[in-house]
């Protein structure tokens, strides 16, 4: 009999929604950040995502207010990577008897409280009793009818983009593993770029958020774009700070930012001769190109390594 381990988190998405009947309101169904739906005069987009304790989180390293923010912050970072503007979320908690009355009061402020700042409302939800602590926010989102951007997009040629930099997250992560001093805020809150989805609209190609590292998300969109990349290592956004902590820790910045995963910054692609410095806050980086062969290949002066993988839950060996 064959187990989740064999077929991997995304063998039991396609596995799961095989049959999924269609329907004509259904303009986008599983496979993007969210689904969309035709509803009225606007396409309406919907998102999902549970965080679970020791498993996404441990709360020896955040306060249950930036844990809130981070939970409502991941779903917001979908609806961003459609173009959506998010509008109004319901949370389900499973929460075990003897967490406190502050404990709950403080993580529930902080998703109210970034979903406020992204111009969202929690509007409702449910609680029940659990083992260990479980977050689950389900998000909807609205752009104009034919205003969504997909990840299946991407044509060669295209130039691939991100914003900011990468590898922060996975660097505040080892620091805080390490109990170490430094730049963690990055991991603890992440900012969903919701105001630079919007202004990609009409300009990306295709777009995803980075919630699995580089790697495995330029892999999605490949996948669906029926094409490959080449991505160049020089070009890769990671700070002075991110180099510094990998240095301390005897790490590899590259590998941070290939693969270490919960950037939440956008990656998208676009033509060449319509490439931007800046989308509003965000400075924009371009980093390869679209190729027609199939793969994802980093290239390090005259050598080109092949790269794969996104974060599986349920993969042998993965953690």
């Amino acid at each position: 009999m064959t187990d989740l381990r064999e077929i991997g988190e995304f063998g039991l998405i396609r596995l799961l929604t095989d049959h999924s009947l269609p329907h004509p309101q259904v303009i986008l169904g599983p496979g993007d950040d969210a689904a969309v739906l035709s509803i009225g005069d606007r396409w309406v987009l919907y998102t999902t995502d549970m965080l679970i304790e020791d498993v996404h989180f441990t709360l020896k390293t955040t306060t249950p207010y930036q844990l809130g923010q981070k939970a409502l912050a991941v779903n917001l970072s979908d609806i961003a990577a459609m173009g959506g503007q998010p509008t109004f979320a319901v949370v389900s908690l499973g929460l075990p008897p003897n967490t406190s009355t502050e404990f709950a009061r403080e993580l529930y402020q902080g998703m109210a409280d970034m979903a406020h700042t992204h111009g969202a409302r929690v509007v409702g939800g449910d609680t029940v009793k659990s083992s260990s602590l479980i977050i689950n926010v389900a998000l909807l989102g609205e752009t104009e009818p034919g205003g969504a951007v997909f990840r299946n997009g991407a044509k060669p040629g295209d130039v691939i983009c991100v914003t900011n930099t990468l590898g922060d997250s996975a660097a505040g992560l080892a620091l805080l593993a390490a109990n170490m001093p430094g730049p963690t805020a990055k991991h603890l809150v992440p900012q969903p770029r919701v105001r630079e989805g919007r202004l990609l609209l009409g300009l990306a190609t295709a777009m995803i958020d980075l919630s699995d590292g580089l790697a495995g998300d330029l892999a999605h969109i490949c996948a669906q774009s029926g094409v490959g990349a080449r991505i160049k290592k020089e070009l890769l956004p990671i700070s002075k700070e991110v180099r510094l902590v990998a240095e301390a820790l005897n790490q590899d910045p590259v590998q941070w930012a290939l693969r270490g995963g919960e950037d939440f910054e956008l990656l998208f692609t676009v033509p060449p001769d319509r490439v931007p410095s800046k989308i509003g806050p965000s400075t924009v980086h371009p980093i390869g190109e679209i190729v027609a062969e199939p793969g994802i290949r980093l290239i390090d002066g005259e050598t080109m390594t092949v790269i794969e993988g996104a974060y599986d839950h349920f993969r042998l060996g993965d953690s």
